[in-house]
C-alpha cells in the first residue's frame, strides 16, 4: 500500500528533474565616439561623427543537444563521433538600451549641395508594449577530434526608434528652401540587432578555443573592436565592445 502511494511522488520528482544544458549571464558593452574629416577629389570637405552606447544583458541557454556539427561551414557535420551541438528550445529575454548620435555633413548627393544629416537610435522604444527584447540563435559546438569549442555569437534583438533627419546647409535656392526633412519612413525598427551599423566582424561571429572532453566550462568572456560604417571609405572608426559570459554545464 505505501509503494503504491509513493510511486507518483517518485514519478513526479524524476520528471521535474532538470535537463542538461549549458548556461551563463551574459553582458555586451559597446562603447564608442569620434571625428573624422576628409576632402574629396573635387575638393568638398566632409565630416562624419559617432556617439554609440550600447548595452545588452541577458542569460544564455542551451537546452538542446544533437550528435554532429550545427555551425554552417563545419566539415564533415554528419559525423556524429566528433562532434557535438547544443542550442536553444527557445528565445531568452533581454534588457537592451541603446542611446547613439551620428551626423554626416558634406554633398548630398553632389557637390554642389551640402546637407547635414543626423541619425538617432534609442532602444528601447516608447511604444514598446515591453521594454524587454530577445536573445536568440546562439550555437555551441564541440569538435572532440581537434579538442576545440566553436560558440556562435547569439543574436540580440530589441524594439527601437530610429530616425534620420537632413538638413540643407549650402547650395543652390531651390536646395536651400527645402525644409529639414526625415530621411527614414519607419521611424519605429522592430527588431534591431545589437550590432546594427557596425562592419561585420568574423571574430565576434564565431568564438573558439580549446576544451576538453568533460570539462563544465567554457569562458567566453573577451574585448573586441568593431567598426561602425559611415559614408568616407578608409577611415576607422572604431567601437569597443566587451562580452562577459562564462557558460556552465548543469546539472
Amino acid at each position: 500500500m505505501l509503494g503504491a502511494l509513493l510511486l507518483p511522488i517518485l514519478l513526479q520528482a524524476k520528471a521535474a528533474a532538470p535537463s542538461p544544458s549549458w548556461t551563463g549571464d551574459l553582458t555586451l558593452t559597446m562603447k564608442g565616439h569620434g571625428t573624422i574629416e576628409a576632402a574629396r577629389s573635387d575638393g568638398v570637405r566632409m565630416q562624419v561623427t559617432w556617439k554609440v552606447d550600447r548595452v545588452a544583458k541577458g542569460t544564455v541557454v542551451l537546452d538542446r543537444m544533437f550528435k554532429g556539427g550545427g555551425i554552417a561551414g563545419t566539415p564533415n557535420t554528419r559525423d556524429t563521433a566528433r562532434y557535438e551541438t547544443w542550442i536553444a528550445n527557445s528565445r531568452q529575454p533581454l534588457t537592451m538600451v541603446v542611446d547613439d548620435t551620428t551626423t554626416y555633413y558634406g554633398p548630398i548627393p553632389v557637390a554642389s549641395r551640402i546637407a547635414l544629416d543626423v541619425g538617432r537610435y534609442r532602444c528601447p522604444a516608447k511604444d514598446a508594449p515591453t521594454p524587454v527584447g530577445q536573445l536568440r540563435s546562439s550555437i555551441l559546438q564541440f569538435d572532440y577530434e581537434k579538442g576545440t569549442y566553436q560558440f556562435e555569437a547569439p543574436r540580440l534583438f530589441n524594439r527601437c526608434e530610429i530616425s534620420y533627419i537632413r538638413t540643407p546647409k549650402r547650395g543652390p535656392p531651390e536646395w536651400m528652401e527645402k525644409a529639414p526633412f526625415e530621411l527614414e519612413s519607419r521611424p519605429i525598427e522592430l527588431e534591431f540587432e545589437m550590432v546594427h551599423k557596425m562592419t561585420p566582424l568574423e571574430e565576434w561571429r564565431i568564438m573558439s578555443g580549446a576544451f576538453t572532453k568533460g570539462a563544465t566550462e567554457v569562458v567566453l568572456s573577451r574585448s573586441f573592436v568593431f567598426q561602425w560604417m559611415h559614408p568616407i571609405a578608409g577611415k576607422p572608426a572604431p567601437v569597443n565592445a566587451e562580452l562577459q559570459l562564462v557558460l556552465r554545464k548543469t546539472p
